[in-house]
């Protein structure tokens, strides 16, 4: 019996060692590092290690929420609804989903998204160009509303 108890707390040291590296090389939402031991270790060692993890603040989905969308809003300019659609695989509540993104501007990304794209098609027609970044923003999961609007400040700008 005693022999069990060493064997399952080494069992316990390792997958929490194996957390924290996986942690390491970027924030992972409680899912994630559940999904990941749940490969390696048995379901009372991942819920042990997963439970230490938050009780040391060191896995905490809405701070993952949270910079998973200031990522988005800062290098990718990506449409809430598509952040709001990562964050649903990547496991994370509908409550701290809509935390997370209750300051994103889908006009202000559209913008910043089609300006740093407008740069690499300035010698189309603006026919094209319009073409181009509306396909463009589509893909990042823009409407077409917020689309169209983000395309007419730019070309009002590029002219």
């Amino acid at each position: 019996m005693n022999n069990e108890v060493e064997i399952k707390s080494d069992e316990t040291k390792s997958a929490f060692k194996k957390a924290n590296i996986y942690m390491s090389y970027r924030p992972r939402s409680e899912s994630e590092v559940e999904n990941k031991l749940s490969l390696m270790f048995n379901k009372n060692v991942v819920n042990s290690v997963v439970n230490r993890l938050k009780k040391e603040k060191l896995l905490d989905d809405l701070r993952f929420a949270k910079l998973w969308v200031t990522s988005r809003n800062i290098s990718n300019q990506k449409s809430e609804n598509f952040i709001r659609y990562e964050l649903e695989q990547k496991g994370i509540s509908n409550e701290y989903i809509n935390i997370a993104l209750s300051e994103v501007d889908n006009n202000e990304n559209a913008y910043k998204a089609g300006f740093k794209k407008i740069r690499s098609l300035s010698n189309l027609p603006e026919k094209m160009i319009e073409k181009k970044l509306e396909d463009f923003l589509k893909r990042k999961g823009f409407n077409i509303s917020t689309t169209r609007t983000a395309i007419k400040k730019l070309i009002e700008e590029n002219v």
